[in-house]
């Protein structure tokens, strides 16, 4: 019995030997252990730091990842990556390079926002009228940085910072979940 044990365990032995020999030295890495959603400051059970072969770990992994700030969802299982990583702390933590925040008032017409979420942005086609029909579209995927029950804090690209700061001082602008 013992001489089989002892073949069975030299055999795995051999197997794990071959296979690390096949992928090469491993690195340790950050890997989530629960969906981290965008927003989400890493807490210590959130992450593990477990070995990956390295010729397969992305040139900015990480080990470094507690207290930092996901930018883009990161999957259970998944090694966590400097681009999926904000480079500041706080709701600006999620603003893109280039991008304007702002504080838009929460009405009834607003729809349940978390942090992370992307909206357009849509003002009346008229901004010098609260009468006017229609609306236009004055921003796409802005991201929510931020919600409270007066507010949100949006973060909007560059471009269209202008014309939504405009709609914030001329009328009431309406924000749209997009996928």
């Amino acid at each position: 019995m013992a001489a089989i044990a002892g073949l069975s365990t030299s055999a795995i032995v051999g197997d794990a030997g071959r296979t690390r020999a096949q992928w090469g030295a491993s690195t340790p890495v950050a890997v989530a252990t629960r969906d981290l959603a965008a927003g989400t400051v890493i807490g210590i059970d959130d992450v593990t730091v477990a070995p990956r072969p390295r010729t397969i770990v992305p040139d900015d992994a990480t080990t470094d990842a507690v207290g930092r700030v996901v930018s883009s969802p990161i999957a259970p299982g998944e090694v966590v990556l400097e681009r999926r990583l904000a480079g500041s702390t706080g709701p600006l933590a999620l603003l893109d390079p280039g991008a304007v925040a702002f504080a838009v008032p929460v009405d009834t017409g607003t729809p349940p926002l978390r942090t992370g979420d992307r909206v357009d942005v849509f003002a009346p086609v008229d901004s010098s009228s609260r009468t006017s029909v229609g609306a236009t579209r004055i921003a796409r995927r802005a991201v929510v940085l931020a919600v409270d029950d007066r507010r949100v804090l949006l973060g909007v690209d560059g471009p269209s910072a202008s014309v939504v700061a405009r709609a914030l001082l001329d009328t009431a602008v309406v924000l749209a979940v997009v996928a």
